[in-house]
């Protein structure tokens, strides 16, 4: 799980999600979420996938999202 500002700016992450997309020469807080779980330029929603952050009806006021990881080499 991961925590995002409204720009898909990484604020902060869980365990698992630092075990899969992080380490010591890749860090990730303060990355673009797209960048760092779909290897993206662009937000997911622009790349043809469905972005959590652009939901109808999501507020983003104190909303928490699930978003499923990107799989490697997917």
């Amino acid at each position: 799980m991961i925590v995002l500002d409204p720009d898909y700016n990484i604020l902060a992450a869980n365990t698992a999600y630092q075990r899969q997309f992080g380490s010591a020469d890749k860090p990730f807080i303060g990355h673009k979420c797209y960048q760092i779980s779909h290897h993206y330029d662009v937000p997911c929603d622009q790349a043809g996938e469905n972005c959590p952050m652009k939901s109808p009806g999501n507020a983003w006021a104190g909303s928490c999202l699930a978003h499923p990881p990107h799989a490697s080499g997917a």
